[in-house]
């Protein structure tokens, strides 16, 4: 549960907030989890039917989290616990305005209800000293009040026409999995994971365009060796992708374009490697190694990508398909690389 505020601050476009209500959880052991975010967002909205509006953003956060539960010998984890985490999110959503209710007569046009409904996917730090994050989607309904509905939402014919494939430029937000092919991932059973980005694109030349993508992916998971020496190995990893693309479009029908492109990309790990060795001492297991060794680098890469447009007016929907190659992380549990492809769709605004 949360409380949002947005103003317009230029023509579709709003700056505001939200604030969440602590939400809870339970880690491995039993601890308890709290968790209270607090958001900065920018979000760009437009009536897509008559009193039906899709949006979408993004923007930073800074979270306050907790950790209770009992105290661990042999561990890192204390009786209480907090912290105050930065992070960032990406949104979006549909709402509908409600001009008429059964039986009650709004007394301004200029506030009315309105009901929605909403996805985000937010990415945060590490909880100090844990190997624990808050990364976490949402997904919700909300009730509003709009206040000053005709500045809100223009009409349709104040709209501008794009005048190529997908307009002078373009915004979107995007989501979809993201597969790894590398024997770590498959290690871990972590392979397949949710993605999140933002992408952005302008015309340079007819129907080439310019422009670039950042998101958002984590993966963790344990996996042991069992022998005499059991050891029990951990990898959690935060990675965050920036890419500069090219592509170009072509219409295939009024409404439907197609684009191929490629380009450079950096990506950013963030990852921890855990080592905890037990060795089996009558029907007993006695710890006696614990190390957790930090991990970041920024990896090279390259892509090549296709997508499916469907566009009328100023929207945009559609399915995409990339496959990205990397150089390789240099790791205390083994090098590994963040070879991948992924299938997602898009939904955005054409300028």
């Amino acid at each position: 549960m949360g409380l949002e505020v947005y103003s317009l601050i230029s023509p579709n476009l709003y700056l505001g907030g939200e604030i969440g209500a602590s939400s809870s959880g339970t880690l491995y052991g039993g601890e308890a989890l709290h968790y209270s975010p607090f958001e900065l967002n920018l979000k760009y909205a437009m009536e897509v039917f008559p009193n039906l509006v899709a949006d979408f953003g993004t923007g930073f956060s800074y979270s306050y989290a907790s950790v209770e539960g009992e105290e661990y010998t042999s561990s890192y984890y204390k009786k209480h616990e907090h912290d105050w985490l930065f992070g960032g999110q990406v949104f979006a959503g549909l709402t509908y305005k409600i001009q008429r209710l059964p039986f009650i007569t709004f007394a301004s046009d200029e506030a009315l209800p309105s009901i929605g409904v909403n996805a985000k996917y937010q990415v945060t730090q590490e909880f100090k000293g844990r190997d624990v994050d808050f990364n976490n989607w949402r997904l919700g309904g909300q009730l509003s009040w709009l206040i000053g509905v005709e500045h809100v939402l223009p009409p349709a014919d104040m709209q501008a026409e794009p005048e190529a494939p997908l307009g002078a430029g373009n915004l979107a937000v995007k989501t979809g999995y993201i597969t790894f092919t590398d024997h770590l991932f498959r290690l871990i059973d972590e392979e397949r994971r949710p993605y999140a980005g933002i992408e952005g694109y302008g015309k340079i030349y007819r129907d080439v365009y310019l422009g670039g993508e950042i998101g958002f992916c984590s993966a963790s998971n344990d996996f042991q060796n069992d022998d005499l020496l059991h050891q029990h190995r951990a990898y959690d990893t935060d990675l965050t992708f920036l890419e500069l693309n090219a592509k170009y479009t072509k219409d295939l029908s009024p409404y439907l374009v197609i684009a191929a492109g490629g380009g450079p990309s950096w990506i950013k790990i963030d990852g921890t490697f855990e080592v905890h060795n037990f060795i089996l001492v009558g029907d007993r297991y006695i710890q006696t190694v614990d190390r957790r060794v930090p991990e970041s680098d920024w990896l090279l890469g390259g892509q090549i990508f296709t997508d499916l447009t469907f566009t009328y007016h100023w929207l945009q929907l559609g399915i995409n398909a990339k496959y990205q190659i990397t150089q390789e992380m240099k790791s205390e549990g083994g090098n590994f690389d963040v070879n991948n492809y992924r299938l997602g769709a898009q939904i955005g605004a054409l300028f």
